[in-house]
């Protein structure tokens, strides 16, 4: 099925509505009153099926003898059979017509799901679907609903509660056991001490949460905030920070930013670009643990990717205190050694204006986020799209090179990094007017100089 089929179904509850409203149109008020003659032949049919019943426990009949054509269940409209009422016991023939809408009510309307509404017909869940189907198509046909047609009915029925239980029940029951400790008040720590791993309550949370009424279980959580006070008090000493920041999870330091800053936004900010690699922790772990033998606070923190294509993957986080960035930037820029000043060789070169911020080489080439690149940056020869120019080469055989198209001031940040040119998608205008100005003006002169020659 398309996407935009399944987009335009509606809610299972618009299939009960269609089918009880045909129902109610067909049927009237033939059981509304209490001495209509419909309602003598149901109670009639239930009395006598429960004569039956009795019969059989004494072995004076057998289970053929109720199996004979009944006028009850189904009610004659023309060339359309339809329910009105389901006897006490009642069982039809294999291949009655009101075996369907049997299934249809007790699928509909019940709690039972295809597989066990066929294993009542032993049939199989598909079979009990196509019958639900025809029942609905038929009773829609005898008496048809308005803005209800038969083509957008959806009848997957959502799990209820209770579906939900006696499944997991019939799967050995670990929901239904976490559900009930839970809502006798089991914490995390009890529930583990009960014997319950952290793999079995995610995988319970998950269910749980997708009941009509969520039941929420405990997770395993420590109470940040008296860590975060201290870290932000100037009387703590410092030793004592340096112990509590090396504890700060990745999640704390990324929900907090009024609190922490990225480590290699400080050293961006002091002049050091260090590089960055995937996986890796190169120069961001040498000043990081240059920060700690100089007893500065420095946090790490480590994530692994749990999905994707980088499944299995680690990230490091490091970090200090916002309070303490300025302190840091001072030892970044009396730092002395070959590996500190392999680190001032700035690998993006600014032209025109300096920018607020230094962008890194992620934000140049684009940050993957679940499986999308995010860009921010934009490459300067695109900008040049417009004028029927979208290669270098392109370029060069106008004679003109992009570095002298950009001159060296432009209106706005340019950023040169190994063998392009980039520029913030803020500013793409205004270097795009810029661009084609000079264009213009590089192309006349070409001219005249072709003409001289």
């Amino acid at each position: 099925m398309s996407i935009e089929r399944e987009d335009c179904r509606r809610p299972f509850e618009d299939t009960k509505k269609a089918y009880r409203s045909a129902y109610e149109t067909l049927v009237g008020d033939s059981l509304a009153t209490l001495a209509s003659p419909l309602l003598r032949k149901v109670a009639a049919e239930e009395s006598r099926l429960l004569v039956h019943s009795r019969k059989m426990k004494d072995g004076e009949e057998t289970e053929s003898h109720a199996q004979g054509e009944s006028d009850v269940i189904a009610f004659n409209l023309g060339r359309e059979s339809v329910p009105v009422a389901l006897p006490v016991g009642y069982r039809g023939r294999k291949g009655a017509p009101e075996n369907r809408h049997n299934m249809a009510q007790t699928y509909l309307f019940a709690d039972e799901s295809l597989e066990e509404v066929g294993g009542l017909y032993k049939m199989t869940r598909e079979g009990v679907r196509q019958q639900v189907k025809a029942a609905a198509r038929q009773m829609l046909r005898a008496a048809p609903q308005d803005g209800l047609p038969i083509e957008t009915l959806n009848f997957t029925k959502p799990k209820s509660d209770h579906s939900r239980d006696r499944h997991s029940l019939a799967h050995g029951g670990l929901a239904v056991r976490i559900m009930a400790a839970v809502k006798r008040g089991a914490t995390y720590d009890e529930l583990i001490r009960g014997g319950y791993t952290p793999g079995q309550l995610a995988s319970a949370r998950k269910i749980l949460a997708g009941r009509q009424q969520p039941v929420d279980v405990p997770r395993r959580t420590k109470d940040w905030r008296p860590v975060l006070e201290l870290l932000a008090n100037p009387q703590t000493e410092r030793e004592a920070i340096c112990k509590l920041i090396w504890e700060v999870p990745d999640y704390v330091f990324r929900r907090y930013p009024g609190v922490f800053v990225d480590l290699g936004e400080v050293a961006r900010g002091a002049g050091l670009y260090p590089r960055l690699q995937r996986n890796q922790r190169n120069d961001l772990d040498f000043i990081a643990n240059y920060l700690e033998w100089q007893n500065e606070p420095v946090g790490h923190a480590v994530y692994g990717v749990k999905s994707g294509k980088q499944k299995g993957g680690r990230w490091h986080y490091f970090f200090t205190l916002k309070r303490y960035q300025e302190e840091i930037k001072q030892l970044f820029l009396l730092a002395e050694g070959p590996r500190f000043d392999k680190m001032r060789r700035v690998s993006i070169r600014v032209i025109g204006p300096m920018p607020e911020k230094m962008p890194t080489t992620y934000d140049l080439s684009g940050r993957r986020v679940k499986g999308v690149t995010i860009k921010s940056y934009s490459r300067v020869l695109d900008l040049l799209g417009p004028y029927g120019i979208s290669y270098g080469f392109q370029l060069r055989s106008l004679n003109i090179n992009l570095k002298d198209l950009i001159g060296p001031n432009p209106p706005v940040s340019v950023f040169s990094w190994w063998s392009g040119f980039y520029v913030a998608d803020v500013n793409r205008r205004a270097l795009g007017v810029h661009l084609g100005k000079a264009l213009r003006h590089y192309t006349l002169i070409n001219r005249i100089i072709g003409v001289d020659e």
